[in-house]
């Protein structure tokens, strides 16, 4: 009773003070974009991940996903965690940090770890972008700086935006994730609702008629944004105008009474610091609608470019490549075009608050481009406000983690970074290094004769790192015996039939290597799709707990089958070992078998990656290879794949060939001791 009370007091406050707006006869508002319709429910080539189910959870219960990129920001980023946590609401966040960055946003992240149900991942730049190609961009980078090119660093800037965001777009898709924002930390989204100083023309001097849908919009707290976007039924991309906020220094005794009204209900421990928080402190703002792109007709418009809502549960996982992504601000050509100016303020039921901050904080972070000449053009020509939108939200966010709570998830709001030590990349700390060990495949004679070398030479070997298990259920095998490996959650179990209807098994049999390479047909070829399948859903399996329980990537990873018998220790976490394969495993009777051994890999996660995830979708581009190498065995043949897919596909990976000595078991429990007449490599 009390929350519905104070909510009625602050939306009489804001309807008192806003001018009335003449009510007027408007047509139906009509989103100009239309739904993408995509299958689901099926096994993708594209990273070896699998499409979201279309009976997901409902999305007020998911909540909203974001997509942020920081660089020294982490007194905004505790403000703007919070308001978002509320406003949104946020619930999925994958967070990158600059690689020029001075601190790290974890220990903040983590405070979110207990009692609160914010999911989050902190990526670095090798998580989203491959090794071939940060090996290109560091050179690139080093010329750049060492010949002053600006415009150099400009695109290496924007390219890295085009990557995370793709990365991150898929990443969200692939959780079954729907409407995502990527957003700043100095840009809050809200409700855009009518007010007094809106924009009257448009910029033909036209006169403009408001959106119907924003005269019934909600108070913050009332709804949450998510849920007037699954009222208003919006296209997959909503476009969202920006508005610059900045300190004019002109606080009148209306103003104060105002803000002291909405604000009165604070706890007192909020009330007194009110001034830390930027939503609160700064209420002027530039003319709303006025663009960067504006500066010829009258007053200097810095509002910039605006920002979407997308959701990627309606967008195909093909066009979320890095190449299809236009720009942060307008992402797809599905998107709206009209996202900056009057009537793209006047259309939109949400906008961007974007907050300049004080000179002392604009100039804190290291940017060569934040002059005392480009602050004074931005805080001194802002002619709008006050607004008030956006202040109810602390009471909001108080009232639903508790005042406690909130006392802690927001301590050091609005500190600026060069005073939070605690913070530093500088202190010497080293990150303890963390691994996973992927198991795949079929357990044949598991529990009593493979086991007990695994536990020996692979599990022992490596007592840190989490296990992860994908396997399969037959007639010949024990899948419940695979408990001997790592707990049930970690420990994902098919049949064979459910696998075969994921994939073109006639298709991949027209593929068959002739017989005199030891292929039989249909079997060898059907294993070998099978083993890839298994390999793909381990992998997933891994980034689904690094994603919603450790929260970032493993360091290292290895990938072993289980139908054998190791004979000496493996050593996962071992760091001066990068991409290691082993040497080819039996000699024929008459010649050499070109090709690398496709059984197992351990080392750099973003290596394993390779090894894992890009076997679907390097099929064709491996088929056009081979056709012209005479002395290659034609068709798709797993050792010749593998060696096509680590040294041509992906030619960067710094790849170790080691004799590695293991013996596959049968599941009549026959051992192959030739396994071991190890060669050389090829």
């Amino acid at each position: 009773m009390r929350s519905r009370s104070l909510f009625f007091f602050l939306g009489l406050l804001l309807l008192l003070y806003n001018l009335t707006y003449t009510t007027r006869s408007i047509s139906k508002y009509k989103p100009s974009f239309q739904a993408i319709e995509i299958k689901v429910g099926q096994y993708t080539p594209q990273g070896n991940q699998y499409l979201a189910s279309k009976s997901r959870r409902e999305e007020s219960e998911e909540g909203v996903s974001a997509c942020l990129l920081i660089k020294d920001d982490n007194s905004r980023l505790i403000e703007w965690l919070a308001y978002h946590y509320d406003v949104l609401p946020l619930r999925h966040l994958i967070i990158a940090a600059d690689p020029t960055s001075r601190t790290t946003p974890l220990p903040i992240l983590k405070r979110w770890d207990t009692d609160t149900d914010l999911e989050y991942i902190l990526w670095e730049d090798k998580d989203y972008i491959t090794g071939k190609k940060l090996i290109e961009r560091g050179a690139r980078m080093e010329q750049a700086v060492k010949y002053d090119s600006n415009s150099e660093l400009l695109k290496l800037h924007r390219e890295r935006q085009q990557y995370f965001l793709s990365e991150c777009y898929r990443h969200h898709k692939l959780l079954n994730h729907s409407w995502v924002i990527h957003t700043d930390t100095d840009e809050f989204v809200l409700f855009n609702t009518i007010t007094g100083d809106d924009p009257t023309h448009d910029q033909d001097n036209g006169i403009l008629i408001p959106n119907p849908e924003r005269r019934d919009l909600p108070i913050i707290g009332q709804k949450t944004i998510l849920e007037v976007l699954k009222e208003k039924q919006r296209g997959p991309c909503h476009a969202m105008p920006r508005l610059l906020f900045v300190d004019t220094n002109t606080n009148s005794d209306d103003l104060e009474i105002v803000k002291k009204g909405l604000l009165d209900n604070l706890h007192p421990a909020f009330k007194a610091n009110t001034t830390s928080f930027d939503t609160l402190r700064y209420l002027h703002h530039h003319s709303k609608g006025m663009s960067e792109h504006q500066r010829n007709k009258g007053e200097k418009g810095i509002n910039g470019l605006g920002k979407v809502f997308l959701d990627v549960s309606r967008m195909p996982l093909s066009t979320l490549k890095p190449k299809k992504i236009l720009s942060i601000h307008r992402p797809f050509k599905l998107c709206p075009k009209e996202y900056i100016g009057p009537k793209a303020y006047s259309n939109s039921i949400f906008r961007v608050n974007h907050y300049l901050r004080s000179w002392e904080a604009y100039s804190s972070r290291q940017d060569t481009r934040r002059s005392r000449e480009e602050f004074d053009r931005k805080a001194k020509t802002a002619t709008g406000g006050p607004s008030f939108e956006v202040l109810p939200w602390l009471a909001s966010f108080i009232e639903k983690v508790g005042t406690e709570r909130a006392q802690f998830l927001l301590e050091g709001a609005g500190k600026l970074t060069d005073t939070m030590g605690e913070y530093s990349l500088d202190k010497g700390v080293q990150e303890e290094t963390t691994c996973a060990i992927l198991f795949f495949g079929l357990g044949r004679s598991f529990k009593d004769i493979a086991f007990p070398s695994i536990k020996t030479h692979v599990l022992d070997a490596n007592p840190t790192c989490e296990v992860f298990v994908h396997t399969y259920a037959t007639a010949d095998t024990n899948a419940s015996d695979m408990i001997l490996l790592s707990n049930r959650s970690n420990i994902i179990i098919e049949t064979v039939a459910e696998v075969d209807e994921q994939h073109d098994f006639e298709y991949f049999r027209t593929l068959l290597p002739s017989q005199s390479s030891g292929w039989k047909y249909p079997s060898s070829m059907d294993n070998m799709i099978r083993q890839w399948h298994s390999i793909a859903r381990a992998w997933q399996t891994m980034e689904n707990y690094e994603d919603n329980t450790l929260h970032k990537h493993f360091h290292r990873v290895g990938l072993f089958r289980m139908d054998v018998i190791y004979t000496h220790p493996i050593r996962v976490n071992d760091t001066t070992e990068v991409a290691v394969i082993p040497t080819m495993m039996y000699k024929p009777k008459k010649k050499k078998w070109g090709g690398y051994n496709d059984r197992m890999f351990y080392g750099k996660r973003k290596y394993a990656k390779l090894w894992a995830t890009e076997r679907f979708n390097s099929v064709e581009p491996y088929l056009e290879w081979v056709y012209n190498k005479p002395d290659r065995l034609k068709g798709l043949h797993s050792e010749t794949f593998m060696e096509f897919l680590l040294t041509t596909q992906n030619k960067h990976i710094p790849l170790t060939i080691k004799d590695i000595c293991f013996n596959r078991v049968r599941s009549s429990g026959e051992i192959l001791t030739h396994d071991c007449r190890l060669l050389s490599g090829p």
